[in-house]
């Protein structure tokens, strides 16, 4: 863990609580102590077609691909 790169990225998520900057403010920060090469922040139902809340490096084609053909197949929609 890199607990010395969170703290300005932590600072900003909180300030940003209950805007529409919270979202983005809470991926920097995860970012900011995990490599990754993309991000999605989906919402699931057991009612409803899965929601991209966010998504970052994953093209709006992908997200139309999975939701039009690959959630059913999706462990967390399961």
């Amino acid at each position: 863990m890199r607990m010395g790169n969170i703290w300005a990225p932590l600072a900003k998520a909180i300030a940003a609580i209950g805007t529409d900057r919270h979202v983005d403010c809470l991926i920097d920060l995860i970012g900011a102590d995990i490599d990754h090469d993309l991000v999605t922040v989906t919402r699931y139902s057991a009612t409803q077609t899965p929601e991209f809340i966010k998504h970052r490096r994953f093209s709006d084609e992908m997200v139309r691909r999975y939701l039009h053909n690959y959630y059913v197949f999706d462990p967390f929609y399961a």
